[in-house]
């Protein structure tokens, strides 16, 4: 239950309003139940809104503690190929250079997290220079498959931020 505060204000010297104040709390959501409906609310601004599916969703597995990106899955390691993560860039710098995550590569770099490892540290180990590309072609893809996890999910964009293998 979360913390709640019940307060009395008089307005115009003869309305009487209450304000119930319900503080964040870990078990979310918290539902209104009462008129015939049970609903849960967001607040958007000064205003309190029915949840979208979506939102609801969110609500629950933030009082689960728990992210889309740290959630286990049915997938074994065994039974996946990497070609979704075997990746050709090309640098723009005065020589163009190619460079491709074989399995073997990508099978080093989960070896190489083992231990928590930056994003850099990552990416130097695979040789790549381009943030972008190896944010959005090697470390999203691998987090979305459950390969590694986030040492800071709720802070996913923190400098403080770090991989390990799951």
């Amino acid at each position: 239950m979360p913390e709640c505060n019940l307060s009395v204000y008089r307005v115009d010297g003869s309305k009487d309003i209450l304000v119930l104040n319900v503080q964040r709390g870990n078990n979310t959501p918290y539902y209104y139940v009462g008129d015939g409906m049970v609903v849960a609310f967001v607040r958007i601004g000064n205003e309190g809104i029915v949840a979208t599916p979506q939102q609801l969703n969110e609500l629950v597995m933030r009082g689960k503690n728990l992210t889309f990106d740290t959630m286990s899955n049915d997938y074994k390691i065994t039974d996946l190929t990497f070609t979704a993560l075997t990746s050709v860039v090309e640098v723009s710098t005065e020589v163009s250079t190619e460079v491709k995550l074989t399995s073997e590569k990508l099978n080093s770099l989960l070896a190489f997290c083992e231990i928590e490892r930056s994003r850099r540290e990552m990416q130097e180990f695979c040789g790549i220079k381009t943030d972008e590309y190896f944010r959005k072609s090697i470390v999203n893809p691998m987090l979305e498959l459950g390969l590694i996890q986030m040492t800071i999910p709720d802070k996913p964009k923190s400098r403080n931020q770090k991989y390990i293998k799951n």
